[in-house]
């Protein structure tokens, strides 16, 4: 019992201690809702057979084809009906009844219920000479990952302790698709099971961890597609973790992915950190806290509790 007493207090030691070495939480205000996509407010020379693409989580749209209403209204008056559709995770398409004429200014009208409220958005674009005809060329991508061996101090600021960046031309517009260890593509699909798109991402992004470190999935590769403005996909880039270096990180900084690559407080990371261990300097693991040294006494004391049990 008294044995039993101890462990209980190590713990409660360990559960005042550790806090300290873990993330604060944090609470971030979810900004207006807002119509965030392509063709962008005002924008000129787009194809007439334009494909307009938005962020869901930027709308605070659920369902689309559902609870939205959109409509595209020419400069003379003529509407042409729209259907929507979540073809990405994050994303949703707009899907004109007929081709856009060119050298034509277009208003779109949107409205949707958020919460008790309905908003309204209300944005212009102007037409070019006429459709695109060509699929957009393959993403030129790179792969680089991280390890941090310092905890995060909070987890609106911080990024995760391993990551991966994918660093792919500015204004490439790109959809990414994780493939697991069997070589199986994931993403969202329609009603017939079709594979209509992944995550969608304008410019380098930091993609699932495909650094085999703390991953928390069976990912090993991304395939990468360019979209065009009319819907169209590249042909694919296919990265695996093997394809990048893996750069072990000191220190609490911010974390970029940029065309050039992984950046640590705005500087270009080229090569791992020291990592102290203690009487010891390598590109490893970070010396243990206090905290986790008390858990250890815990384990200690439960295994010793474990084995002193009168048997049957």
């Amino acid at each position: 019992m008294r044995l039993a007493w101890s462990v209980g207090a190590i713990a409660c030691s360990a559960l005042i201690f550790l806090p300290s070495r873990v993330a604060e939480a944090c609470t971030v205000l979810r900004p207006p809702p807002a119509l965030k996509g392509i063709p962008a407010d005002g924008e000129t020379g787009v194809p007439t057979n334009v494909r307009p693409i938005y962020d869901l989580f930027a709308a605070d749209l659920a369902d689309p084809s559902k609870d939205a209403h959109f409509e595209l209204v020419s400069a003379s008056g003529v509407a042409i009906a729209v259907a929507a559709r979540a073809t990405h995770y994050w994303h949703f398409e707009l899907f004109p009844a007929a081709e856009l004429e060119p050298q034509t200014t277009y208003t779109l009208h949107a409205s949707w219920i958020v919460g008790l409220n309905t908003v309204t958005f209300t944005q212009s674009f102007t037409t070019g000479a006429g459709p695109v005809v060509a699929a957009p060329p393959p993403p030129v991508a790179s792969l680089r990952h991280y390890r941090l061996h310092e905890p995060a101090q909070s987890t609106c600021e911080s990024p995760s302790l391993t990551g991966t960046c994918v660093s792919v031309p500015a204004g490439t517009l790109v959809q990414a698709n994780d493939i697991d260890e069997f070589g199986q593509e994931r993403g969202v699909t329609d009603e017939n099971g079709i594979l209509t798109g992944g995550y969608l991402h304008d410019g380098a992004f930091f993609t699932n961890n495909l650094s085999g470190i703390d991953q928390g999935t069976n990912d090993r590769c991304v395939r990468l597609r360019s979209r065009g403005v009319d819907g169209s996909l590249s042909e694919p880039v296919v990265l695996c973790r093997e394809d990048g270096p893996l750069y072990e990180i000191a220190g609490r900084p911010t974390l970029g992915c940029t065309t050039e690559g992984l950046t640590r407080d705005g500087t270009l990371v080229l090569a791992s950190d020291p990592i102290s261990t203690g009487g010891c300097t390598v590109a490893g693991e970070g010396a243990p806290s206090a905290g986790w040294f008390l858990l250890a006494v815990v384990a200690a004391a439960c295994r010793r509790l474990v084995s002193r049990r009168p048997r049957a």
